[in-house]
């Protein structure tokens, strides 16, 4: 196996984005650049230096049909995964993964060999309304999900032990709560915000602020993001324009290989 520097790992993302953007075009499925991916998109017209992952959102109610599309229309190497079909995927939302790497990420407790490629997330955006108790109940399970079973990547031990025990004392699996987090989130009713409901920051924007999607350079190519970017990503970074202090520079993936 060789171990993936992050130049390469921007190359693999990047060829996975265009795969992704490819079956959206070809099936007539909306989607667009979310969090840092726009970020990077909009302030370094690609990839932030530092970052190793790429997130995407496709409304809630094109979801189904953007899994359909993927899973049919995908070539060989590349595969849709989602957390009912993947022992590899601790996520409600799906990752398309090119299956000839594999991550040791440190966050799960699962063996090397199990664990998926070098992926990108695909969250669904929902159309819904600040304080909608679906919205709290997934809130909720989200936490605890991440409480138990999400593993510290500060690599204290006591942390690591603490989590293990909670595990092994929790009678439910990681799965149960990710079933309960979709429950929630088909409960969750529509609203004048689509919000990003899987995704750390719960992001809820004006709905109109994503409009018909319009497209952004990024690298060699141009991919889909909301129409009002700049709204966007005021919202969620406040004064996105500025790089943060070194020390602010999260690295996600512990470490990436090809096979």
């Amino acid at each position: 196996m060789e171990r993936l520097d992050i130049h390469q790992m921007h190359a693999i993302l990047l060829d996975l984005a265009k795969q992704f953007d490819a079956v959206c075009r070809k099936n007539n499925i909306p989607y667009c650049m979310v969090g840092g991916t726009l970020l990077g998109a909009i302030r370094h017209k690609g990839f932030i230096p530092w970052d190793d992952d790429m997130d995407f959102g496709v409304p809630t109610e094109h979801y189904d049909e953007m899994l359909q599309a993927m899973r049919r229309d995908l070539p060989e190497g590349y595969e849709c995964s989602t957390y009912d079909q993947c022992e590899g995927v601790h996520t409600v939302f799906a990752k398309l993964q090119n299956t000839h790497t594999r991550i040791k990420d440190i966050c799960l407790s699962i063996p090397f060999e199990k664990q998926i490629g070098v992926n990108i997330d695909i969250f669904p955006l929902s159309l819904c309304d600040k304080g909608d108790p679906a919205i709290k109940k997934l809130t909720k399970y989200s936490r605890w999900h991440r409480i138990i079973f999400v593993n510290s990547t500060s690599g204290e031990w006591y942390k690591k032990l603490g989590k293990s025990v909670m595990r092994s004392l929790c009678p439910l699996s990681y799965k149960w709560f990710l079933d309960k987090r979709k429950k929630a989130l088909l409960e969750v009713k529509p609203g004048p915000y689509r919000g990003n409901l899987l995704g750390r920051t719960q992001s809820m924007i004006p709905a109109e602020c994503y409009g018909d999607m319009a497209e952004y350079d990024f690298e060699d190519t141009r991919l889909m993001g909301p129409v009002d970017a700049d709204a966007y990503l005021t919202h969620v970074y406040k004064n996105y324009m500025q790089l943060p202090p070194e020390n602010k520079r999260e690295i996600h993936c512990s470490e990436a290989y090809r096979l």
